[in-house]
């Protein structure tokens, strides 16, 4: 609380221009370390061969030239999170007290748990160096008073959950040409395995592309590779259900598979009766 009125106090003083506490910690910092070896320069370029001090300050030029570069790659990596950042509603406070390196993103659609098999929403996986979030994409078409409160922000996307690259257990791709394809990614919680079910809207390369890049990302946070399963909701009956530790997320997904499939058959039928019914009247009004 202290350390939050003293930035805010310093951000007021007009001596300093109202300038953020972070830029004046940082930049002057970095404005001193480029000095340094422009100075060293000048001095290594006054100093012969011969000098016992000529190898020791190129040594400390070539030293500080890497710690720059690390500085600002970080800044880089720093300035890309912090947009994404921006652009989440609800994001929780804890993600964003160290800074995170950004891997990638792909769009997947939600399989919805309810009875209707055809509202569904825009997901987004945002894949980190640490941990992996899920979003969901925010219709432009809302006028709620909420929405526009945060339109001014450049909210895009609205928080759903966070999962650290630790809890991350299995990987299975499901293909299907009629339904297409989906991803389980098998997510450990405190008392028991949890499932997130996607909806892919990329093809298969993208697909694999980013899960492999998951599997990487996990197992140089971990250490540990996980497994990657991939096969067809026609394959999961009943006994591949019971013995799979996929089992919830799968069940899940064959529910909504027959429920797509009678979804969809039913409406075939109602569009195909109601145009013989059209082309009967039709037929009626002509003779």
């Amino acid at each position: 609380m202290k350390s939050n009125e003293f930035c805010q106090e310093k951000e007021r003083d007009r001596s300093l221009g109202k300038q953020k506490l972070e830029y004046l910690l940082n930049v002057p910092f970095q404005q001193i370390t480029s000095r340094i070896p422009a100075s060293l320069k000048e001095i290594r370029s006054q100093t012969t061969a011969l000098d016992p001090d000529f190898e020791p300050i190129g040594e400390a030029i070539e030293a500080i030239d890497k710690m720059l570069g690390t500085i600002n790659e970080n800044k880089k990596i720093c300035a890309e999170t912090e947009a994404i950042f921006k652009k989440i509603q609800g994001l929780p406070g804890h993600l964003l007290k160290a800074p995170r390196q950004f891997i990638c993103a792909m769009e997947f659609l939600s399989i919805p748990n309810g009875t209707n098999a055809w509202i569904c929403s825009i997901i987004e996986l945002l894949l980190f160096k640490d941990c992996v979030l899920m979003t969901e994409k925010i219709d432009p078409g809302v006028s709620c008073p909420e929405f526009l409160r945060f339109k001014r922000a450049v909210r895009t996307l609205k928080f759903v959950e966070y999962c650290h690259l630790i809890r991350v257990r299995a990987v299975r791709i499901l293909e299907s040409a009629n339904e297409g394809n989906m991803l389980v990614i098998v997510v450990r919680n405190h008392a028991k395995d949890d499932e997130w079910y996607l909806q892919t809207l990329c093809s298969v390369d993208s697909i694999n592309e980013f899960v492999t890049k998951l599997v990487d990302e996990v197992f140089q946070a971990t250490g540990r590779r996980i497994s990657i399963d991939v096969g067809c909701p026609s394959e999961l009956d009943e006994a591949t259900l019971n013995e799979s530790r996929f089992s919830s997320a799968t069940s899940k997904v064959l529910r909504w598979v027959s429920l797509h499939r009678s979804r969809f058959m039913n409406r075939s039928i109602t569009t195909a009766a109601a145009a013989f019914e059209r082309n009967g009247v039709e037929k009626e009004l002509k003779t």
